[in-house]
């Protein structure tokens, strides 16, 4: 056997058969092989044109029309994963979010790339009460994240100077001579509420975008908000869907994708963020995973449902890790060693790595200690994570 990989919803299961390579999917209800030859292994295939089929009707499919392309639905009628017999056996869908880890896992295995690089960096919040106390400001910031050897910085755009160009040309040039990407801009957005504040919303995203743009930046990100008080939940989310629909058609006019991040409210759960992520269905919109703020954890600074448990926050990360592009590693309260108390990150790294996630992971301090203190144990902490 190959590769064996098993989560709650399904397992696959590859085996070598001589020449040829057999792929099982399986999940509580059915199953379904496909035999492949090794060397027809290229690449995964990005999109389709084909006829849709349960589990159980994939393998005749493909005998019947050899080279066909068949996406496979589970038994909820939700597209897994992608089945082409002429050049890739396993294709995740990244915007579906239901049965596609032990998918997307097995074909980073097959593909070699089971050691996905994710990189490091900061964000300008986390050093907030010396930003708010005047001791620091975004070139201290810089030379700071580059005394601890991140990779990269994550910018508020509260923390700049200003949004002038000749204090923008010196950030981005000091980004330059000390090595460090901007890895991701932020704003604080809020499209939960009344209709008639989108256009202020969209304004804050708008003067975003452009500062994120000229300083290097591949993506925005943005909150959608809460419900207001007294609101229908439904309503606020309809509206938050149109609010961030219209931003990310913004950004794609800029060449600037949109990241929505889990921050309590509406996203308080995993399936709040892959339902914005569905209905918004734009292909300049994706997600931005916060580690701390979905329901069941214990701890600080984090939605509250009595009826969730860290099962289910545990499943959050999980099923938005499938769909992010960025991720925010919360720190609130660290030992001598820098190691979190209230989120297991060794679970947390073993789900990203499980999905192949390949990008920034951004440290973000939130606790009661001193920032110069608690932000170098955290820095080294996580970077233990990424040079397994």
């Amino acid at each position: 056997m190959l590769v064996s990989v098993e989560t709650p919803e399904e397992t696959v299961l590859v085996t070598k058969s001589g020449p040829d390579l057999i792929v099982s999917v399986s999940t509580p209800d059915e199953t379904a092989r496909v035999r492949a030859p090794l060397a027809m292994l290229a690449e995964v295939v990005n999109s389709y044109d084909g006829d849709s089929f349960g589990l159980a009707g994939a393998v005749s499919a493909l005998r019947s029309s050899p080279g066909k392309l068949v996406y496979v639905k589970d038994s909820e009628n939700e597209v897994n994963i992608f089945i082409w017999q002429r050049r890739a056996v396993l294709h995740c869908i990244r915007d579906i979010a239901s049965t596609t880890l032990a998918v997307r896992k097995a074909w980073a295995i097959l593909s070699g790339g089971d050691r996905p690089m994710m990189r490091l960096c900061c964000l300008s919040l986390s050093y907030g009460r010396q930003f708010n106390a005047g001791t620091m400001d975004i070139f201290k910031f810089l030379d700071t994240c580059r005394e601890l050897n991140l990779d990269g910085v994550s910018v508020h755009i509260r923390n700049l100077n200003g949004t002038d160009k000749p204090h923008l040309k010196e950030v981005r040039r000091r980004c330059l001579d000390l090595g460090l990407t901007m890895a991701c801009f932020c704003v604080s957005t809020r499209f939960g509420g009344p209709e008639d504040t989108h256009p202020a919303e969209i304004a804050k995203a708008r003067e975003a975008m452009e500062v994120g743009m000229f300083l290097g930046a591949p993506l925005l990100r943005v909150f959608v908000g809460r419900v207001p008080d007294g609101d229908d939940y439904e309503a606020s989310f309809q509206r938050g869907v149109r609010g961030l629909r219209k931003t990310a058609e913004l950004g794609a006019e800029f060449g600037m994708p949109v990241a929505l991040q889990n921050h309590s409210g509406l996203t308080s759960t995993g399936d709040e963020m892959v339902r914005f992520k569905k209905e918004i269905d734009h292909p300049n919109f994706t997600l931005l995973l916060d580690t701390g703020h979905f329901t069941g954890r214990k701890g600080p600074n984090g939605p509250v449902n009595p009826e969730h448990d860290y099962d289910d926050y545990y499943d959050s990360i999980a099923k938005v890790a499938l769909l992010a592009q960025f991720v925010r590693a919360k720190l609130y309260d660290l030992d001598d060693e820098g190691r979190e108390q209230w989120i297991d990150y060794d679970k947390v790294f073993n789900i990203l790595r499980g999905v192949h996630f390949n990008g920034f992971i951004s440290l973000v301090y939130e606790g009661k200690e001193d920032q110069a203190t608690a932000i170098p144990r955290g820095n080294r902490f996580l970077r233990s994570y990424l040079t397994v």
